[in-house]
């Protein structure tokens, strides 16, 4: 009578089993099989004041291809855990953090949410952020938050086997540059 009616020791081994093998498959994921860069795909990120323009504070994306093979940018956005450091005029959705990236296309408007990047080209676009930040507080801004700020993007890789990534890249590094020598492009259109 004591054997059969309570046996759940047996059922409880295979659930603590389960979650034990799900949880080394998610870390030798994480650990063993690290995310592959695009290789020669470079994406640059600066912060640039030039007190001209509708938005004389941002910060400047640059993606230039050298991969060997054409690449398609879509669904591009960055997401900001401080939320006051972009303008009221970035578009998205400010209360979870998400703002658009838009690139041009073959008007001078940045308004394109799809945009090819060819062998050997580059493409810009930019985030406002508010006139009255200065480079060393975004800085502190993006080194105070060891995870959160980053650009998100689908890569379509255009070779004979077409290849879709997510690219997630962290916000650091960013550089302080001349809007004028860096090829900032026209920044009278919103991101």
């Amino acid at each position: 009578m004591m054997g059969g009616i309570n046996n759940f020791g047996g059922l409880w081994s295979f659930f603590s089993f389960l979650l034990a093998l799900s949880a080394w498959l998610v870390g030798a994921k994480i650990f063993l099989l690290p995310t592959k860069r695009i290789k020669n795909l470079n994406l640059c990120f600066y912060y640039c004041s030039d007190n001209e323009g509708d938005f004389p504070t941002r910060l400047n994306l640059i993606v230039r291809n050298l991969s060997g093979s054409n690449v398609l940018i879509s669904s591009p956005y960055v997401h900001l855990r401080d939320r006051t450091i972009a303008s009221e005029l970035a578009d998205g959705h400010s209360a979870s953090g998400l703002y658009e990236i838009k690139f041009r296309g073959d008007t001078p408007l940045y308004s394109e949410g799809i945009t090819l990047v060819k062998v050997g080209q580059d493409t810009e676009s930019f985030l406002p952020l508010r006139t009255d930040l200065a480079y060393d507080d975004l800085i502190k801004v993006f080194s105070s938050h060891r995870y959160g700020d980053y650009f998100v993007c689908d890569v379509t890789i255009l070779k004979e086997k077409i290849r879709v990534r997510r690219c997630r890249i962290p916000l650091r590094n960013i550089q302080n540059r001349d809007c004028q020598t860096a090829g900032a492009g026209d920044a009278s259109q919103p991101a």
